[in-house]
C-alpha cells in the first residue's frame, strides 16, 4: 500500500511486536563445550560477559584445545538465537 496512514499503522504494529518479543529475552545466555568444562555467558545483546573454565580441564581436554572456549560461546549464541525466535513466534501468533 502507498497510503501513508495505512503504512504508519503497519509500522506501529511491527514496532509493538518487536517490543513484545524483546521483553521475552533473558538477561543472560549460557553455553558449554561438548566436555562441559568451559562455560560462556552472553548478555542480552550477545556480548561475551563471562567465561568459566573448570579447574580440572586439563584432565578432560588438551591444553592446546582453545576450541572449547569457542564451542561454549557458539552454544550460548545458539541459545540466544533460539530464544529470540521463540519470542518472535509467540508475539506473531
Amino acid at each position: 500500500t502507498t497510503d501513508p496512514l495505512e503504512l504508519r499503522d503497519q509500522l506501529d504494529v511491527m514496532a509493538q511486536r518487536f517490543e513484545r518479543s524483546s521483553r521475552g529475552r533473558h538477561e543472560r545466555y549460557s553455553g558449554v563445550d561438548e566436555h562441559r568444562v568451559v562455560r560462556a555467558d552472553l548478555d542480552a545483546e550477545g556480548k561475551l560477559v563471562h567465561v568459566q573454565v573448570e579447574p580440572d580441564w586439563r584432565d578432560v581436554i588438551e591444553p592446546s584445545a582453545g576450541a572449547a572456549v569457542l564451542e561454549a560461546i557458539t552454544a550460548a549464541q545458539v541459545e540466544r538465537t533460539v530464544e529470540w525466535g521463540r519470542s518472535a513466534d509467540e508475539v506473531s501468533a
